[in-house]
């Protein structure tokens, strides 16, 4: 029971963290900090997407890539 409750951890936690530089990838980025600090955390210039663009569709591509290949347990 104990190492399916660490899969399920680790699993929300592999989400979250990608969700979350998803959202600093987009031009507005996010306010990982509110309401200590209003400063948001983006991504360089070249490297944000548009939502619903051609740098999302990509973005989706990797990433779904790399999650299947974790899965698979070849890569890490």
């Amino acid at each position: 029971m104990l190492a399916r409750t660490h899969v399920i951890i680790a699993g929300a936690t592999w989400a979250a963290a990608w969700h979350l530089l998803a959202d600093a990838a987009t031009p507005r980025g996010i306010p990982l900090f509110l309401p200590l600090s209003r400063v948001r955390l983006r991504l360089p210039g070249p490297l944000a997407v548009r939502t619903g663009g051609p740098g999302e569709v990509l973005y989706l591509i990797v990433i779904t890539a790399l999650a299947a290949i974790h899965a698979t347990g070849e890569l890490w």
